[in-house]
């Protein structure tokens, strides 16, 4: 199978995660995304999508503050 020879920008790579998990009838998208600008360009996505779906950012401790500027329920396990 030939390899692409494009390469997709970040938004394009994020909007895949959501169309992935649309197409498989997903309610839930799992991601380790850590930085806050992909999260805008996921936040963007999930709106232009039309559908509701859930986020689920699995992170470290030490990078819980990268989210306090959005209203994320965070969960500690």
């Amino acid at each position: 199978m030939p390899k692409r020879k494009e390469r997709l920008s970040r938004e394009e790579i994020i909007n895949t995660y959501v169309l992935r998990a649309i197409s498989r009838g997903s309610d839930v998208i799992i991601t380790d995304l850590a930085a806050p600008g992909d999260l805008d360009i996921l936040k963007n996505s999930l709106k232009k999508a039309g559908k509701r779906l859930y986020l689920w950012i699995m992170c470290r401790e030490k990078e819980l503050g990268n989210y306090d500027g959005f209203a994320f329920k965070k969960i500690r396990l």
